[in-house]
């Protein structure tokens, strides 16, 4: 699917959903342990699986996450976690 992961210096800007899509993605990683589902993460954003699926896509296209296809699969790289980490808010 979407693995293509970019250097920092090459990602595209997120929109402020998309911000709040991926904050979201990484208090849940940070709190569970584990990646959430689709139904997860769109329970915890208050929003449906398929809204959270489109950001979640243009968040891939812009080289901050990769998107394996496989379900809680989605890669997340380290300075990804640290910038949207507990203290980021």
């Amino acid at each position: 699917m979407d693995s293509h992961i970019r250097d920092a210096s090459d990602r595209t800007e997120l929109t402020p959903a998309q911000e709040r899509v991926i904050a979201a993605l990484v208090q849940f990683v940070r709190e569970n342990g584990y990646q959430p589902s689709m139904e997860e993460l769109a329970r915890k954003m208050g929003l449906n699986p398929s809204g959270v699926h489109h950001h979640l896509r243009g968040i891939a296209l812009s080289g901050w996450i990769g998107l394996t296809g496989v379900s809680r699969s989605i890669i997340i790289p380290a300075d990804v976690m640290e910038m949207f980490g507990e203290n980021s808010e």
